[in-house]
């Protein structure tokens, strides 16, 4: 399992370079063309997004990779592809013509303005390209073909990348062409992705798989938006209480600290669907147990150098108007790596305590909300930092505890509870 693993994540990981890559050079092009406010709103319509995409397909991807990894006959792992993906169109779907009836207001929620429309209309369109192109990715990741997986991230982000430098540089374009150029790279990749995936969507939607799904994905939205008001608790209360000037500069640190996804998304790519697969093999805890060793040990590194060479960084890439960008960044990272070590600890999922999990990443997003509420009025930017670190922390502990009882990795027993 390690070795299949060390090699899956390696390409993950290359593929996440890649993409991060591009992301690094996209930056200070976008900080060019942008104000801190304006992309204070591109960082913020990105942050909804991840909840919309929680929220509208009721994680029905979630249940895409538990059972699809792990079923051998064609045809019934059809069925779970099938139902996954017209599920996900159908609600898509039905979500974007909500919004688009509602431009106005969803203008509101996403600008504070009502005088964008346009960029409210192609925020919706951006989510739903997302969330179909995620999909794709999922179905390749049950089906262990890394290679495609990691081919579809990448050409999505080079793509969104060249067409949003395009629509910027030459036509100045802004924020919406920041959107059209995401919409196009990842409309362009899904389509591909799922002609290549069509073997697996010949089956018609039937209603008792996708309810077997649905009630395995559905307490997961909360688990989910629990995960995500953790994850972006910190900039809705920053939008709200400083602005988007400040949620602009906090966003540009939120975005070097993403570097450590070079770590923790090729771990998360790979390790999912090997533990799906093998969780009933007496190996596989100890295993786990060795890969936490070495997460903690690059985790560890990534924080070091995060402290040595932000100021470099930053002011190197985004400019000395984003000092405090400075000293938010080693924060950041770490939360980064506290929040994505559950990875490790797969035992509530495993024994389908799906109720639990959901429990415990609620209680960490609404206390990372109310660390926000009180700490970002004393300590500014840096309060909302040292809330989304603080949180993170014990969102992982109790993860742990929980997670050991049904499959235990730390001290590397095999018996499922």
């Amino acid at each position: 399992m390690i070795k299949q693993f060390f090699k899956d994540s390696f390409f993950y990981t290359l593929s996440n370079l890649f993409t991060k890559g591009i992301a690094f050079i996209m930056l200070p092009i976008y900080l060019s063309y942008l104000d801190k406010g304006e992309y204070g709103i591109f960082d913020y319509i990105s942050s909804v997004g991840s909840i919309f995409s929680v929220v509208v397909t009721l994680e029905i991807a979630q249940s895409v990779i538990r059972f699809a990894a792990e079923e051998v006959n064609l045809v019934e792992k059809s069925k779970i592809i099938s139902n996954g993906f017209f599920f996900t169109l159908c609600t898509y779907i039905v979500f974007c013509t909500v919004l688009h009836l509602n431009l106005e207001e969803a203008s509101v929620v996403l600008t504070d303005s009502p005088n964008n429309k346009n960029i409210a209309s192609l925020a919706a369109i951006s989510y739903m390209t997302s969330g179909l192109l995620y999909l794709s990715v999922v179905i390749y990741r049950a089906n262990l073909n890394v290679g495609a997986a990691v081919i579809s991230a990448a050409a999505s982000a080079a793509i969104s990348a060249i067409v949003s430098f395009v629509l910027l540089s030459y036509y100045g374009m802004g924020i919406n062409g920041i959107l059209i150029g995401l919409i196009t790279g990842q409309s362009i990749v899904s389509v591909v992705n799922y002609f290549n995936l069509r073997i697996f969507l010949i089956c018609k939607p039937e209603m008792n798989v996708l309810k077997s799904m649905i009630v395995f994905s559905a307490p997961l939205v909360f688990s989910s938006l629990g995960v995500m008001l953790a994850m972006f608790s910190d900039r809705f209360m920053i939008k709200e209480m400083l602005g988007f000037d400040a949620l602009g500069e906090y966003g540009v640190a939120a975005k070097f600290a993403a570097v450590v996804t070079l770590l923790t998304v090729g771990f998360q790519s790979a390790l999912a669907p090997l533990v799906y697969n093998r969780f009933n093999d007496p190996d596989t805890p100890k295993n786990l147990n060795k890969l936490f060793f070495y997460f903690f040990l690059i985790g560890f590194v990534f924080i070091i150098f995060s402290f040595i060479l932000s100021e470099t960084i930053i002011t190197l890439i985004a400019g000395d108007g984003y000092n405090k960008a400075i000293s938010i960044l080693p924060l950041l990272v770490t939360s980064v790596l506290l929040s994505n070590g559950y990875l490790f600890f797969p035992g509530l999922s495993i024994a389908k305590k799906t109720h639990i999990l959901a429990f415990l990443n609620i209680f960490t997003g609404v206390l990372n909300l109310v660390l926000n509420l009180f700490l970002i009025p004393i300590f500014d930017v840096y309060g909302a930092a040292l809330a989304t670190m603080l949180s993170a922390l014990i969102g992982f502990i109790l993860n742990v505890f929980y997670s050991e009882r049904y499959y235990p990795i730390l001290i590397a027993k095999s018996v499922l509870k």
